[in-house]
């Protein structure tokens, strides 16, 4: 989901050495170091090496939570932080009553995410970085 908008995410932040997990056939993004890991047990422990990560809401943030991990999580418009989000993260959601927390495409979702731009996360990473875990 939105490839162009994390390889813009990279390529616009060359001072952090970007990683991305993922298992055997993962598209790597252009620019990061490919870390792969055979389990979400390696993924956990990738967690704990990192001084800060940029994460889709799902299985990792809950798990960066679990860790004491501060991260940066990206809710769109689908699920709102209240419902899965902690405190401790700096969670990135936009308030749309339309975006209904179905798993189909929805025009209020793509508006959501419309609006989580690089800029934005990039100026969540710089937070997260700044605040010790």
């Amino acid at each position: 989901k939105q490839w162009g908008r994390w390889a813009e995410l990279v390529a616009s932040y060359p001072e952090v050495r970007w990683a991305q997990p993922g298992n055997a056939g993962t598209r790597w993004l252009p620019g990061v170091e490919p870390l792969e890991t055979r389990d979400f047990t390696d993924a956990c422990r990738l967690l704990l090496a990192c001084d800060s990560a940029v994460l889709p809401e799902g299985a990792l943030h809950h798990a960066a939570a679990a860790l004491g991990r501060r991260v940066v999580v990206l809710f769109g418009g689908m699920i709102r932080p209240a419902n899965t989000g902690y405190d401790e993260h700096i969670n990135l959601a936009v308030d749309d009553p339309e975006a209904v927390g179905w798993r189909v495409r929805h025009p209020a979702c793509a508006r959501a995410w419309s609006r989580i731009t690089p800029d934005v996360v990039r100026t969540a990473l710089e937070s997260a970085r700044k605040t010790p875990s």
